[in-house]
């Protein structure tokens, strides 16, 4: 792989999932995660840490530098630009495993082959072969938010996780989003600021991000995905779905509600 330890001003991730931590050490908080395929600005070196800026939505925190692979300036452009997205939990390589998950981002400076099964090149000696079937070449279309949402059941809840193999709720709802192709900031109150309000529950429709809060609470705090009839897709615990109404979401543990409703907001 590339000397990590040379300066450089951005790179990617071409680890199938890579930490991103609150603070330059191991046991500090984790607040996000790049997947494959992310790529970030790097803004201060903190020894075998660096601090980044991930492009797609400005977050910032630190990252093993070992786990990044330098690209010059117009490698970042063109990778955050022009991909492909993989639609499955995707791990086939040509000598080993890579496990890609949905919503992972491969460059297409990367592809060597396109036929039934796409061949990608990675910075260490490693293929990637993935189905052509399990890529994304286009956004998926925003009529198809339920049932993306749904392929997301029973993850479980993890702070700071983006990914099949654990996510917090608006991790959730940043991949799904992303995976039609909108791209929304990565915390809750962060993805309140965008999108158009809509008025009431009564006025929601399907793809809706709806916000609460707890109910001792003031300040938003949770995230879900309105499908229509009442129900929000929601990780909480796990990826389930939830009941809510103009009062807020309803306790699946006990009678009352577990957050209220704060605002709505539509992003097409």
């Amino acid at each position: 792989m590339t000397d990590i330890l040379e300066n450089f001003d951005f790179a990617w991730c071409a680890m199938p999932i890579a930490p991103v931590k609150k603070s330059p050490e191991h046991r500090s908080e984790l607040v996000t995660q790049l997947l494959f395929g992310d790529v970030v600005q790097i803004l201060e070196k903190s020894g075998v840490w660096v601090k980044v800026k991930i492009l797609q939505d400005n977050y910032e925190g630190y990252v093993i530098a070992m786990q990044l692979t330098k690209i010059s300036s117009s490698e970042a452009e063109h990778y955050e630009k022009h991909y492909v997205l993989v639609n499955v939990l995707s791990t086939s390589t040509e000598n080993g495993h890579v496990p890609l998950t949905m919503g992972c981002r491969i460059p297409t400076a990367l592809i060597q082959n396109i036929g039934e099964q796409i061949h990608i090149k990675l910075p260490y000696p490693k293929t990637l072969i993935i189905p052509k079937k399990e890529v994304i070449f286009n956004n998926l279309p925003t009529s198809k938010v339920t049932e993306l949402a749904k392929q997301f059941l029973y993850v479980p809840y993890l702070w700071g996780g983006k990914s099949v193999f654990g996510l917090d709720c608006s991790g959730f709802t940043q991949i799904i989003f992303r995976m039609m192709g909108i791209i929304i900031y990565r915390d809750t109150h962060q993805q309140a600021t965008q999108g158009k309000s809509v008025a009431s529950l009564s006025q929601a429709q399907t793809g809706d991000l709806i916000f609460f809060r707890k109910p001792d609470g003031t300040k938003i705090s949770h995230v879900g995905i309105y499908i229509g009839n009442g129900e929000v897709v929601h990780s909480a615990g796990y990826v389930h779905i939830g009941k809510v109404d103009e009062i807020g979401l309803q306790s699946v543990y006990q009678k009352g509600y577990s957050h209220k409703l704060v605002s709505i907001s539509r992003y097409w």
